[in-house]
């Protein structure tokens, strides 16, 4: 016996008559049903596709970022230290006192200079003074250093800056001369000598541009120079 298409026996359903032109045009439903089927299944698998590339991109993008900022990161780093001394760059100086003079109820500042740095630098030549000079320099204050508390950097060619959080300008005293003291047990080359230094210390007013607030203390440290070198001096007017 015959075996008829689905659609022939449907089309009995639908009563008696033509069951082979309603055959016919339910079977022409049921492939335009598949067809509509088979677009929407490839409808989503686009979506799908597209989903899939949308979140790949999404995560291409993320690594990038993260590299930029990983690479922001170490640029700034670099731009806040002084690669000749380890300690921190002016403007890492600048970028540490705005960060902490809104929370200070008191700071210091001490300027330290090398003595006759010139000199040397022209007699020695710039690579061996950075590397028997500035770099064991640097590595003493660090190690004297208040860690995560005082703020030191090397302000010029060869002056070192030290800002002392909650510090009043009697106890910044005391710190200048135990770094002093620090700095002349620095075991230097014997072709470098004896260093001397002069310290000029101030009490700072925080509220004042970091320029103007550490230039008493740059002031008292030029007076000290003037004054002979190898001394201290306190500047007790605060620049107002």
């Amino acid at each position: 016996m015959e075996k008829r298409p689905v659609s022939f026996e449907l089309a009995k359903i639908y009563g008696p008559g033509n069951y082979e032109g309603k055959s016919q045009f339910l079977e022409d439903r049921l492939r335009l049903s598949d067809y509509k089927l088979f677009q929407l299944q490839q409808a989503v698998a686009r979506a799908y596709r597209s989903e899939k590339l949308a979140r790949q991109e999404l995560l291409r993008l993320q690594d990038i970022a993260v590299e930029q900022s990983e690479q922001l990161s170490v640029a700034h780093k670099k731009a806040r230290t002084d690669v000749k001394t380890g300690l921190l760059s002016p403007r890492g100086l600048k970028e540490g006192y705005e960060a902490i003079k809104n929370e200070c109820s008191v700071m210091s500042a001490v300027y330290i200079d090398i003595d006759n740095f010139k000199e040397i630098n022209s007699r020695l030549g710039h690579p061996l003074v950075d590397k028997e000079v500035l770099r064991p320099l640097g590595t003493a204050i660090k190690e004297r250093t208040r860690s995560n508390f005082d703020i030191v950097g090397r302000h010029g060619g060869d002056e070192i800056l030290l800002l002392l959080p909650h510090t009043p300008v009697e106890q910044a005293r005391t710190v200048a001369e135990s770094f002093v003291e620090v700095l002349d047990g620095v075991p230097f080359a014997p072709e470098i000598g004896r260093l001397t230094f002069s310290v000029g210390i101030t009490e700072i007013n925080t509220s004042l541009p970091y320029n103007d607030a550490i230039s008493p203390a740059a002031l008292a440290m030029q007076q000290a120079k003037e004054a002979g070198k190898n001394q201290t001096v306190v500047n007790l007017i605060q620049n107002y």
